[in-house]
């Protein structure tokens, strides 16, 4: 017996809303958390500014200035995956 409650059902109409909303945040903040696996299994998060990647390119693709000596590059090198975290009020 689960203890967990019961999973709701979702729509794929549900689901193209909330990307959209997603879609529409993540256009509209122009600052995002920048978070990366630090080299101790941590992680570090920071403010960044993104914008858009290239105009043919992947709706979900976000670009942003980084130095290429600095820290959150030898974090993304050694493990690619990161997350960005939008806020809109």
């Amino acid at each position: 017996m689960s203890t967990m409650p019961a999973m709701p059902e979702v729509t794929a109409a549900q689901i193209e809303r909330f990307l959209a909303a997603a879609r529409e945040t993540v256009d509209a903040v122009p600052h995002c958390w920048l978070a990366t696996r630090s080299a101790d299994g941590g992680a570090n998060a920071r403010a960044v500014r993104s914008s858009p990647g290239a105009a043919a390119g992947d709706a979900w693709t976000r670009r942003f200035l980084v130095r290429r000596g600095s820290r959150k590059v030898a974090e993304m090198r050694a493990a690619p995956r990161v997350t960005l975290a939008y806020q809109h009020t």
